[in-house]
């Protein structure tokens, strides 16, 4: 059989507006159908947030002034679990420690105080003595933590010496383990 250039541009064409005539035709409402539904869905108002009725943690009710240096300490406690996780998997063990002993107020002639512009060392420190004081459960949970801190820093200072960090990353995990003990009991109110 012989095709002629003539009948190949003929039918050349013809399949060329029959691929624009689908298109058209069938892709063209099948691309409109999926973008219309978005734009409708992008004009209804998101559901209302749960409320939550109920806290089941214990409150520790504090002054305001206290209540809000001990959020400073657990924030700096929480930066402090970060460094030192940083530096133990840089190889920094010396770092890990002074992160930890620093911001736990564990160096000797040092205190546990506010790191954020929130307070100047003294009034951090004075707020951390106004009534009414922490129940004597909580004062113990912070006696462990400290304890846990003490531990952490003694261990990442050993691997400094054996190159073995093994210990400082499960002490630091039962660091980490004091804070969420605590605040799966208990809220500040």
């Amino acid at each position: 059989m012989v095709i002629r250039n003539s009948d190949f541009k003929q039918k050349s064409s013809a399949m060329g507006a029959d691929r624009v005539r689908t298109f058209s035709m069938e892709i063209a409402p099948a691309v409109l159908c999926l973008l219309v539904p978005c734009w409708g869905l992008a004009q209804v108002p998101a559901a209302p947030a749960a409320k939550v009725t109920h806290d089941p943690r214990l409150p520790i009710v504090l002054a305001e002034a206290r209540r809000d240096n001990w959020r400073c300490l657990m924030r700096g406690h929480l930066q402090s679990l970060t460094e030192s996780m940083r530096h133990l998997s840089n190889g920094e063990f010396e770092a890990a420690a002074a992160a930890a002993e620093s911001n736990f107020g564990l160096a000797p002639g040092t205190s546990e105080y506010c790191r954020e512009p929130l307070f100047t060392r003294s009034d951090s420190e004075r707020a951390a003595t106004l009534p009414p004081s922490p129940p004597p459960e909580v004062r113990a949970m912070f006696d462990e933590m400290h304890t846990a801190a003490r531990a952490f820093v003694i261990d990442a200072r050993a691997a400094s010496h054996s190159k073995d960090p093994t210990a400082a990353w499960k002490s630091l995990a039962a660091l980490g383990g004091t804070c969420s003990a605590c605040h799966v009991v208990y809220r500040i109110d």
